[in-house]
């Protein structure tokens, strides 16, 4: 459970997973994720560990990724991998987040793949949270790189799995994507973009700016059967934005508002209305935690 993106235990017998490139995920105690921290377009940093598990026997959560930092001066071509992945948890525990890989070349080719997955949690179901994916960006003159790109979050299904981490894809191309990955907060500019292979592309949105990346797309724009492109449960966190839920202190919390108002609790309001309807843009607000008892 160390770095800036740890998992939470909040001292129930899970422990969630560690965040860099994409949010940790939940453990079944409410136990958080760790957040998103560092650079998307130019990654260095280590990705953060998972929450160990201290009840009963000490299980301990997965290490974050390392990074790769590669300056080459004439070509790189990759045919095999480059990961900087998320270690897998012990029993109970969250998984690590990806870490980085930061490429500076002035050709790069090849059909490998690139790799910042999280690690799993240590019994994936059952349930301590994934880690999230790390970050990957490359800085390249001539780019005729053919392979995979993947910064998985890793876990069950739900708010128990990790999320995406980011590639900092290059403005202005013509690209395909088949793999799990996302967009970070910002504009992104393509020629053309094609989901294909049951991809997901996650969009991440900015809670300061309470608005989410924006992609403007010249000529065709592809979601292919079975691909999604998403940003659920990517705007405000818990009780979080303009019209998060309430909560009196009480054992219920009410829901979180945006285009419609969120419901009450038994004895808390939902969250407002705001923004606008017929240029939506804003992150919808997060629903309020329930803090007696156990947090939820």
């Amino acid at each position: 459970g160390l770095g800036p993106g740890a998992g939470w235990n909040s001292g129930g017998d899970r422990g969630a997973g560690g965040g860099y490139g994409g949010r940790g995920g939940y453990a079944l105690d409410s136990s958080p994720g760790g957040p998103t921290n560092g650079s998307a377009t130019m990654p260095t940093s280590l990705g953060s560990g998972g929450a160990s598990r201290p009840v009963g026997a000490l299980n301990p959560g997965g290490y974050g990724g390392g990074a790769v930092y590669l300056t080459v001066g004439n070509r790189l071509r990759v045919e095999g991998t480059i990961s900087a992945n998320g270690a897998d948890a012990a029993y109970y525990a969250g998984g690590g987040s990806g870490g980085s890989i930061y490429l500076v070349v002035p050709t790069l080719e090849g059909n490998g793949l690139l790799c910042a997955d999280g690690g799993y949690s240590g019994f994936d179901g059952d349930s301590g949270g994934g880690g999230g994916g790390g970050r990957i960006a490359y800085s390249v003159s001539t780019n005729n790189f053919a392979g995979t790109v993947r910064a998985q979050g890793k876990g069950s299904a739900g708010r128990y799995k990790g999320r995406h981490g980011t590639f900092n894809f290059p403005n202005g191309g013509d690209v395909t994507i088949g793999w799990d990955i996302a967009l970070a907060w910002g504009d992104h500019v393509f020629n053309t973009l094609t989901l294909t292979n049951g991809a997901t592309l996650e969009v991440q949105g900015d809670a300061t700016s309470s608005n989410s990346a924006t992609l403007v797309v010249s000529n065709d724009c592809v979601v292919g059967t079975g691909c999604t492109l998403s940003a659920n449960g990517l705007g405000f966190g818990p009780g979080q934005g303009p019209g998060a839920g309430s909560n009196r202190g009480m054992d219920r919390a009410a829901g979180g508002g945006y285009g419609g108002r969120g419901g009450y609790s038994w004895d808390s309001a939902g969250g407002t209305t705001y923004g606008s309807a017929v240029m939506p843009t804003n992150l919808g607000s997060g629903g309020a935690s329930r803090p007696v008892g156990g947090l939820n």
